[in-house]
């Protein structure tokens, strides 16, 4: 059998062998949303201040926001949103989150 037959197979193998993966996680409920797991607030913690050393407050500050969201009482998020907020001359806010 030639080689390029065989790529459609292999695709299809491959494509399929992912699909049980997809399948085990169940559709979350409507309108409730699954709960983000320590990876998930930790990767957006990283994010966040990635963008505040590269003086991107605006991108660090969504992302801060996204994180809240998820966890109001999040201890790191809240006190990188009250530096940001101290460093853009915010004291209000700043003093409302730490």
């Amino acid at each position: 059998m030639p080689r390029h037959a065989l790529a459609p197979a292999l695709a299809l193998l491959l494509a399929s062998s992912a699909l049980p993966a997809f399948a085990a996680d169940p559709a979350p409920a409507a309108g409730v949303s699954p709960p983000a797991t320590s990876a998930q607030m930790a990767q957006l913690l990283a994010a966040a201040k990635m963008w505040e050393a590269k003086n991107r407050t605006d991108m660090a500050r969504g992302i801060l926001e996204k994180a809240l969201l998820i966890d109001p009482n999040q201890p790191e998020a809240l006190k990188l949103m009250g530096l940001i907020e101290i460093r853009s001359n915010r004291p209000a806010e700043a003093g409302k989150l730490l």
